[in-house]
């Protein structure tokens, strides 16, 4: 729950199971999402002391691609498939024959992979028919809370644009794809524009969790999109680095640019009028350093403890007396692929170097983003840093020298919340539009420059990290 000051006023959370049914299959319940957010609309509420009538809005920041499957009656017919489920891999094969990768990637801006939602719906047609037969709408996470909230089947652009569906170009359905895993246009919810109000909270539903008959609900937006409304990141040009468990660039483009080499994937921004981003992203993050300081920093761990700081904050000051370039020392961070490499240790190395090296790996991988970025035509001209990357300054000053772009940070943390909490605000018209929101609501606490003699050692220090991708790339 947020003021229209950009400020939080409460918060809950409620986590749900990812169930590992078999090698490569991951599923969910979705009445466990369903459970969780009325769970969370309850406690914030309760924490607030807010009245029901002081709730303008209701709306979403959503993960992608987790698709659920419903009957004529909107009763799921089969569990969750994830987006990290990977079993329609031959689907994929498929796919990749009868359409090819380059003619997919170049309507729907998506890099053809199992976590995409056609191989899925195609897996379903071709293994179980018997549950295919009786689908009749195919929704997501957003589209699926919204029907349980307001009885309508709306999603945004940003999420049906990220599922592999969508013509990105020409913001419509990908017809080609729909005719190919035998899907139609009306088994799926209807697109709006973010910030679009579609309906209103239920009788039935508000009774039980406490809010007022018919507030409005209005649709949100991806995940990493609403996070980038609510840094700001709402003009051409703008870049998101999101570092939490993974990492994130996303730039903003008021053109749907085409990458004939497929280094980015590109899809329509959370935004009431039409503008899209370009994404990269890496899997090894947040995640590469909690594994670091697990296996090799418990002695960090309880001198933390003991001062009631985290053990980052300890191997930050540490890391900080190594010179910039951790003295020859590289990690290739790709360790989720089982293609993590530590490069150049030497005995004259320790536990700081290893560590400031690591910050450096995804720093590089920013980078990597940003030159990609701008070979693809836009000038990059302000990246904002959030998640829990962002609360390092060590990180943060590495990451503006490696770019040689400033790194701003805005005071909301839970930037993807703030994100649709201001798509909720267009839609009820406290603000005139996403621009007025992103003014009052987001604001930048600080800011790093980078310095020419460090920007020098990272450019050199950037030669020598392809060089070595490069090569393990080709073994």
């Amino acid at each position: 729950m947020f003021n229209e000051d950009g400020r939080k006023i409460a918060v809950s959370s409620a986590s749900y199971d990812l169930k590992y049914v078999k090698p490569r299959w991951v599923e969910q319940d979705p009445n466990d999402w369903w459970n969780a957010v009325k769970t969370t609309l309850r406690n914030v509420m309760m924490k607030s002391k807010a009245s029901p009538t002081d709730i303008d809005a209701i709306s979403f920041s959503s993960q992608a691609n987790a698709l659920v499957l419903l009957d004529g009656d909107g009763e799921p017919v089969y569990p969750v498939i994830s987006w990290l489920d990977t079993r329609s891999e031959k689907e994929v094969e498929f796919l990749r024959e009868r359409l090819t990768e380059e003619n997919i990637y170049k309507t729907t801006g998506m890099i053809l992979a199992p976590g995409f939602s056609p191989p899925k719906i195609l897996w379903v047609k071709r293994n179980l028919p018997s549950i295919f037969s009786k689908i009749r709408k195919i929704v997501f996470t957003e589209d699926y809370i919204i029907y349980k909230l307001a009885g309508e089947f709306a999603i945004d652009y940003s999420l049906i644009s990220f599922s592999m569906l969508f013509d990105v170009n020409k913001a419509c359905w990908a017809h080609d794809i729909l005719d190919t895993i035998g899907v139609t246009p009306d088994m799926f919810s209807k697109p709006y524009p973010s910030g679009t109000p579609i309906g209103e909270l239920t009788a039935e539903v508000a009774d039980e969790i406490g809010l007022k008959r018919g507030t409005p609900i209005i649709v949100g937006g991806h995940d990493q999109c609403c996070a980038a409304v609510g840094a700001g990141v709402i003009e051409h040009g703008m870049v998101l680095n999101s570092i939490g468990t993974a990492q994130a660039t996303l730039c903003v483009s008021d053109k749907p640019f085409h990458d004939s080499k497929m280094r980015v994937l590109r899809y329509i921004h959370a935004l009431p009028e039409r503008k899209w981003v370009l994404l990269r992203t890496i899997s090894s993050a947040g995640i590469l350093l909690r594994w670091f300081c697990e296996n090799f920093c418990s002695a960090e761990a309880e001198v933390a403890k003991g001062m009631e700081t985290s053990p980052y904050s300890l191997l930050d000051r540490e890391a900080e007396a190594i010179e910039p370039g951790s003295e020859g020392l590289f990690v290739i961070p790709f360790f989720d692929e089982a293609e993590g490499v530590i490069y150049g240790l030497s005995l004259s190395h320790g536990k700081p170097h290893l560590y400031r090296a690591l910050l450096e790996s995804i720093g590089f991988e920013v980078r990597r983003s940003i030159d990609i970025i701008e070979d693809l035509g836009i000038t990059v001209r302000d990246i904002r840093m959030v998640g829990g990357g962002a609360k390092s300054l060590l990180w943060r000053k590495i990451i503006s020298n490696q770019t040689n772009k400033t790194i701003s940070v805005p005071r909301e943390t839970e930037a993807a919340a703030l994100g649709a909490a201001i798509l909720a605000g267009v839609g009820a018209k406290v603000y005139k539009d996403v621009y007025d929101g992103v003014k009052n609501a987001v604001k930048i606490i600080d800011s790093e420059k980078p310095e020419e003699d460090i920007v020098a050692i990272y450019d050199s220090a950037f030669k020598k990290y392809l060089e070595i991708v490069n090569r393990l790339r080709k073994s």
